[in-house]
């Protein structure tokens, strides 16, 4: 799961996530109800080599920033 916020600040001083946290912004969305976020295959490759990677997928540590 993951948590939300309506500003990137918010979202980057929110107790769910660390105090160096990834970010990583959404090129689009698909799906149904476009609920999926697709991201650059960069951003992909970022969030793979993240040394806590497992760590912070397991824990819910993400916070998604609408707008």
């Amino acid at each position: 799961m993951s948590g939300y916020a309506r500003d990137l600040t918010a979202a980057q001083s929110n107790q769910r996530v660390t105090n160096s946290p990834v970010t990583v912004k959404a090129i689009k969305t698909s799906g149904a109800g476009k609920a999926d976020l697709v991201i650059s295959n960069a951003d992909a490759q970022q969030i793979k080599a993240s040394a806590e990677n497992a760590a912070f997928m397991k824990k819910c540590r993400v916070m998604i920033v609408l707008d």
